[in-house]
């Protein structure tokens, strides 16, 4: 499914208790998400940590 079909634009303009059933039925299971950081020293870092 491309980004656009996944977007609802007028979700902000729900009315609130909408938009909290939206979020809590969505909350409803477990998920695994993978995160991976990537930390690169620029050369003027070099000099702090030698």
């Amino acid at each position: 499914m491309a980004e656009g079909e996944r977007t609802f634009h007028p979700f902000p303009r729900l009315p609130a208790e909408l938009r909290l059933q939206v979020w809590e039925q969505s909350l409803d299971y477990e998920r695994e998400v993978d995160i991976t950081v990537r930390v690169e020293f620029t050369s003027s870092l070099a000099n702090v940590y030698p």
